[in-house]
């Protein structure tokens, strides 16, 4: 790969909505019923009735009243009562089958609906598929829902958060590993007319995207394909493969660069056209945080301006690691960026080396939950320095923890909450020093 293809990205890429709802996609789902969501409570108080009416009017000794209140949640419907028991044990005994009966009917019915879900997933057609819900996963649901695209849902955990927001914007939620052949058959991808792949896994993500080029091998029509992958050589290497089957459009989705942008402007406080650039720190790891030493270095270059290029402390476990491989794959990022490498993780350490000199900090791991612990403690260590912090959610969790003025810690959200998949698209323009 010669030089001019590693260059850094040149076109400065819109800005995204952050965390805004595309309109209309969540106004019209179908909310709960009032049983669905209280009947549990019906229910308990019966069972709990049951048990309290069938020890008081059973015959016996106390052991063998609640044994054989407790027994009456397997028994049948009663026949005629009997005069031996008292009126208290008869009505216990017709109350408990209510409580088995719909139990058992709940059970059916769970199991039924999940195959009920597989079979429409099966008998789609002309139908988008999304793989894996995360942020971007949900974003690229609500986006395509909002174009009036039929949605199937693919996600290992059909009942988490993400599914939970696929079902509410209307899309169809199967659980499954989707580099499977089976799964993905089980949502008729050979039917799709667009499959967008979410992962955050290279290796995953590569695997689906080979499975669909398969199972798309032959059609009439060229299957789209939107895949996102973090790794930029391997992203090279599978559209240049990908060039030669006529029966797959691919795209690569880029969040990572989108979300950097947003992190930088969330400082407006940096002055990168300056003589005398700041020192900024990018605490974390994993793709967001190399795409805002990209971001840096590409503004920097951009201003034109005169003097040393903006200082860069790059903190994580692997820091030098990452700040070797970002010079060594864009080689025109050391005109921009000098990358300062500090192998840290524990919080009160990266706060006390970030100390002298720092001006700002981007905190973007990989983890949602870490980024904001760690976020937290540095706007408690480093006093008024403006930190920006990638949350996917735009920081609600952070919201009454800490007063957010006094420590300037301003949480940004992922683009991909309210992308429109054609702004996400990787555009390969580079950098021409």
């Amino acid at each position: 790969m010669d030089a001019a293809r590693r260059q850094i990205t040149i076109r400065r890429r819109r800005r995204q909505d952050g965390a805004a709802d595309v309109p209309g996609v969540v106004t019209g789902a179908p909310q709960p019923g009032t049983w669905s969501r209280f009947g549990w409570i019906a229910l308990t108080a019966i069972g709990v009735a049951v048990l309290v009416l069938g020890t008081w009017g059973g015959r016996g000794s106390a052991y063998d009243r609640v044994m054989d209140a407790l027994r009456l949640f397997s028994s049948g419907f009663p026949g005629a009562p009997e005069e031996d028991y008292a009126w208290q044990f008869d009505v216990a005994r017709t109350l408990a089958p209510l409580v088995t009966v719909y139990a058992t009917f709940r059970l059916v019915g769970t199991l039924l609906a999940e195959r009920i879900i597989r079979l429409r997933a099966r008998l789609r057609r002309d139908h988008a598929v999304v793989v894996g819900l995360g942020a971007a996963g949900v974003g690229a649901v609500r986006a395509l829902r909002a174009a009036g695209a039929q949605v199937t849902a693919l996600d290992l955990a059909p009942r988490g958060d993400g599914a939970t927001a696929a079902r509410a914007a209307g899309a169809l939620v199967v659980g499954g590993d989707a580099t499977q052949a089976a799964v993905l058959h089980d949502v008729a991808l050979a039917r799709a007319e667009r499959v967008v792949c979410t992962l955050g896994d290279d290796a995953a993500a590569t695997r689906v995207a080979a499975l669909a080029a398969t199972i798309a091998r032959g059609r009439a029509r060229p299957l789209a394909l939107h895949l996102r992958l973090a790794d930029v050589d391997l992203r090279e290497a599978i559209g240049a493969s990908a060039a030669d089957i006529g029966s797959l459009r691919l795209r690569f989705l880029d969040v990572d660069a989108p979300w950097a942008a947003s992190l930088v402007d969330a400082v407006p406080e940096l002055e990168l056209d300056a003589p005398e650039p700041p020192t900024i720190a990018i605490v974390g790891d994993g793709p967001t945080a190399d795409a805002v030493v990209v971001e840096l270095a590409r503004r920097r270059l951009a201003a034109r301006a005169a003097g040393p290029p903006v200082v860069i402390r790059l903190v994580g476990e692997d820091a030098p690691g990452r700040a070797a491989a970002l010079e060594a794959r864009y080689t025109a990022l050391a005109f921009g960026a000098a990358l300062e490498p500090l192998a840290l993780a524990d919080a009160a350490l990266i706060a006390r080396a970030l100390a002298p000199g720092t001006c700002a900090a981007i905190v973007c791991g990989s983890e949602p939950s870490r980024t904001a612990a760690t976020a937290l403690a540095l706007a408690r260590r480093l006093g008024e320095t403006p930190i920006a912090a990638a949350l996917p959610d735009g920081g609600r969790a952070l919201h009454g923890l800490v007063p957010e003025a006094s420590f300037r810690l301003r949480a940004v959200p992922s683009p991909a909450a309210g992308w429109r998949l054609d702004d996400l698209e990787h555009d390969p323009a580079r950098l021409a020093i």
